[in-house]
């Protein structure tokens, strides 16, 4: 073991356990955690007043470092945001995926899923493996998803793009049909080929893998998603995308699938236990079962959708149907600090639901898992979640006396402590793979080192080649598209439950 790493917390806490343990050390050898045994059986790196913990994934981010309030875009509804960055230059892929790892390495976080995300170079390879180089330069494991979308171009349902068209200048009209392009690749072939190119670099890596991450169904066709999700099985990689995020998404989907968007989704062979769905807020309580009975995981993404206007899903009724929850932050946080323990605790005060007849309130062993254990599975993360011998050695150290505060009666667990009061200004150390990536407020790998000067770059360079006529076009556009979405209306209230059966397309209230 003479190239082992011994760590010697105060407390470890162990899985299944609301009191963390003392008196141990935890010995990691070849990325791995080789040994949990007494302390002072060798030189160990002491961690006192820490107690280590498992490290976060944040299970739905963009890789964006710089947020997209820091980039000047104003919370607004979802259907509107999309349009926004039309006016502005290109951003460098590397840059602000190298800030975002170096982000979530400072917070604790020692996994994520990055989902779908264009930079408009038109070369989807290249685009993710530079998101790749920037998770592997930055040490941080990672999920990288291939977007892909082949109808939608404008607004949803595609039906009715023609007609909306129709209802603009002529002038404005003109200005869409010249930029109107593919975001990602032009169909699934394409993609798949992106995929192919990729694949002889990455396909081994010990930290980094490639998945497929779908827009949404609205945006894919059935013949796309079928095509992505067959490789997807070939290769053995995740599927993850984004799924009834806002309720316009719901009534577009309730036209398309009249039997049910996560109904056609699983024939599709596009809905199991290698599938995470992210924000997820629009089910109702056929879906519910539908995702509980295929396995799949649901990412909460709480901060974005109130940023977002989009309704809030009924985390509660997911986890007591049996579904795997995990925490994400979409690049949208509540606060703008991507924190993500501050995003699950979002997550799990709105999982109350506004009513004595919502469940009750998950506990605080349910919220670790959904940072943990669930983030894993989302992201296809082998052994990764829990503190046991031979697990992989992503690991986290938290200040205790940064938990407790001036003060914290003994009666409360370790465990509820932590879910209470966690926050990224409690990590002292950040370890991924057995590699010590922060400590105590210093970053230990060289390339981080400037990462904020290139994503700074990029933004200035984006900003500097700006395009008067689109930014234009996407400030017009807006009342445009807030009088197509207007015309459905969410039921209300929800009182944190699934939406009934009944509520399909018939059902639907047009103004």
């Amino acid at each position: 073991m003479s190239d082992a790493t011994i760590l010697a917390p105060e407390l470890v806490l162990l899985p299944e356990q609301h009191r963390a343990a003392s008196g141990l050390e935890i010995v990691v050898e070849a990325g791995r955690i080789a040994a949990i045994r007494p302390r002072g059986q060798g030189a160990a790196i002491e961690l006192p007043g820490q107690m280590l913990i498992p490290g976060a994934v944040n299970a739905h981010q963009h890789g964006r470092g710089i947020t997209n309030f820091q980039h000047g875009f104003a919370d607004e509804r979802l259907e509107t945001s999309l349009h926004a960055r039309i006016g502005r230059g290109r951003l460098d892929p590397y840059a602000m995926t190298l800030l975002a790892a170096k982000r979530m390495i400072a917070s604790g976080v020692t996994a994520c899923v990055h989902g779908n995300v264009p930079y408009g170079t038109g070369d989807l390879a290249g685009e993710a493996g530079a998101m790749l180089r920037a998770y592997d330069d930055a040490g941080l494991r990672a999920l990288v998803c291939l977007g892909a979308q082949d109808r939608a171009h404008v607004v949803y349902p595609e039906a009715d793009e023609a007609e909306f068209e129709r209802s603009l200048p002529d002038d404005l009209r003109a200005l869409i049909v010249s930029r109107r392009k593919p975001p990602y690749a032009p169909d699934a072939e394409a993609t798949i080929a992106a995929m192919d190119k990729l694949w002889p670099e990455w396909s081994g890596h010990k930290r980094l893998s490639l998945g497929y991450g779908p827009s949404g169904p609205q945006w894919l066709s059935d013949a796309a998603f079928e095509a992505l999700a067959k490789d997807a099985a070939t290769r053995g990689v995740m599927l993850h995308y984004h799924c009834l995020e806002s309720w316009t998404q719901r009534a577009a989907c309730d036209r398309l699938y009249p039997e049910g968007v996560l109904a056609r989704l699983r024939r599709l062979g596009a809905l199991h236990d290698r599938v995470s769905l992210a924000h997820i807020v629009w089910l109702d309580e056929d879906d519910v079962a539908i995702a509980a009975d295929a396995g799949a995981t649901l990412v909460r993404c709480a901060g974005s959708n109130l940023n977002l206007s989009v309704g809030q899903a009924p985390t509660a009724h997911y986890l007591a149907a049996g579904i795997e929850i995990a925490i994400g932050t979409d690049g949208r946080s509540i606060d703008d600090g991507e924190d993500i323990w501050r995003e699950a605790r979002l997550v799990w005060a709105l999982a109350r639901g506004d009513g004595w007849e919502a469940p009750s309130a998950p506990d605080g062993a349910a919220w670790l898992r959904a940072l943990t254990v669930g983030g894993a599975k989302a992201g296809g993360f082998a052994q990764v979640g829990e503190i046991r011998e031979f697990w992989r050695a992503d690991l986290v150290a938290v200040d205790l006396a940064n938990l407790r505060g001036i003060y914290a009666d003994p009666d409360p667990s370790d465990l509820e402590l932590l879910a209470k009061r966690m926050t990224a200004e409690a990590v002292r150390l950040t370890m991924v793979e057995g590699r010590i990536l922060y400590r105590d407020g210093a970053f230990a790998v060289p390339k981080l080192d400037r990462a904020e000067a290139l994503a700074i770059a990029s933004a200035h360079e984006s900003k500097i080649a700006r395009n008067a006529d689109a930014a234009a076009m996407a400030d017009r556009l807006r009342p445009y598209l807030d009088a197509h979405y207007r015309r459905w209306v969410p039921p209300s209230p929800r009182l944190g439950a699934p939406l009934p059966r009944a509520h399909r397309a018939p059902a639907l209230r047009k103004v």
